[in-house]
């Protein structure tokens, strides 16, 4: 959002940037109220299973993101 606003030039680009900002927070807010009624039904070993992927994914995100980093430009590590 920040490097977003920085490149905004006029102000109708600024206003369709917080348009998008107003449209992603209302978007996560219903998904999270969705999400929060939705886990009453799921059973404990269900919200276990859920829990041990979603972590196992967020593992993954964070090695890839690390291994991008590693081969991006500008890294000391680039030969």
């Amino acid at each position: 959002m920040i490097l977003l606003e920085a490149q905004a030039a006029t102000w109708t680009q600024r206003g369709l940037l917080l348009a998008c900002l107003v449209a992603v927070g209302l978007a996560s807010y219903v998904t999270l109220a969705l999400g929060a009624t939705g886990a009453k039904w799921l059973s404990p070993i269900a919200e276990k299973v859920i829990t041990r992927l979603m972590g196992l994914l967020l593992a993954a995100l964070a090695v890839q993101f690390l291994f991008n980093g590693l081969k991006g430009e500008g890294s000391p590590f680039v030969r």
